[in-house]
């Protein structure tokens, strides 16, 4: 049998050892005859590149780019190498970190490209993130075209948010837990007394127009923190999910005393929209971009 590659994906996981890790698998025929790992830096920009050579075999699947975007792997781009008898896979990285490579024999075999997450736990580790789920209780916000409701959406985004962050050892500070009503003064309260360090607002955008996409990023007016973490949440859903945030617009209340940001990723008056959220993977992808939107802007701040 020839040793092709035949297939490609990553995820997230804990290893064996309950290190959290980002996980390449490269399912083959058989093992390569050997593997080389080079590690460099791309200009002058802050992506690192993992290159992945594997040697003495070919590769069936279609060479691709595979947006991985999960907070330390940005993408991966699998090549077919010199004479198609060596197979290239470069790995770009948000931070710099040691790999781990495994070559597993079996049917099939795999080689697994291990990469832990500690640049991210060091990151986020000690910083308190607020979040805060808009309505709850009697106030619904928008209703889909079928019934989904804003403050169901929202929370479960802030809750696949939370998640994201106490594995990277924050510790998020909720405005609310499940389906309750609060005015924004006990939400400000709830934020304050957890000595949040900044704030995201959840919502959900709607059109007159159900034919309409509409996506809306608010921040508060004359705060550098609060554009510049907008700025990246933006950036984020537009790399993961393909959201386009045209401008921004401002937080009408002035009372906030932290960085805070308004974001309506999803615009639940259109029926594809409100669709989408109901597979369990879109909302966690929704999370993971705001989560990624986060590390970014703490790696250019340091604090919030």
């Amino acid at each position: 049998m020839k040793k092709r590659v035949l297939n490609a994906w990553p995820s997230t996981r804990a290893s064996p050892q309950g290190e959290w890790v980002s996980r390449l698998v490269l399912e083959t025929t058989a093992l390569p005859g050997d593997i080389q790992v080079e590690r460099f830096c791309e200009g002058q920009g802050l992506d690192h590149v993992l290159k992945v050579t594997l040697y003495d075999i070919g590769l069936t699947m279609a060479e691709d780019d595979i947006l991985v975007a999960d907070g330390l792997i940005k993408t991966v781009r699998i090549r077919a190498g010199e004479n198609s008898r060596s197979v290239n896979v470069e790995v770009i990285l948000e931070h710099p970190v040691e790999p781990r490579v495994l070559a597993n024999p079996g049917l099939p075999s795999t080689v697994e490209i291990i990469l832990p997450r500690d640049p991210l736990i060091t990151l986020f580790t000690g910083h308190r993130i607020g979040i805060d789920p808009g309505h709850g209780g009697r106030d619904p916000g928008v209703r889909g075209p079928v019934n989904l409701l804003e403050k169901d959406v929202v929370l479960q985004v802030a809750q696949e948010l939370s998640s994201l962050l106490k594995q990277s050892g924050a510790e998020p500070v909720t405005s609310r837990q499940g389906d309750v009503e609060l005015d924004d003064d006990a939400r400000r309260r709830v934020l304050s007394e957890g000595r949040a360090e900044l704030c995201v607002q959840l919502h959900t955008s709607a059109d007159k127009d159900p034919m309409v996409q509409r996506y809306r990023l608010f921040v508060k007016r004359d705060c550098d923190k609060s554009l510049a973490l907008g700025t990246e949440l933006k950036s984020a859903l537009k790399e993961r999910m393909g959201i386009n945030i045209p401008g921004h617009e401002f937080i009408e209340d002035t009372r906030w005393s932290i960085p805070v940001v308004r974001i309506e990723p999803l615009c639940l008056s259109h029926f594809v929209d409100e669709a989408n959220f109901r597979a369990p993977l879109f909302r966690k992808r929704i999370a993971q971009s705001i989560y990624n939107g986060i590390a970014r802007y703490l790696r250019k701040f340091g604090t919030a």
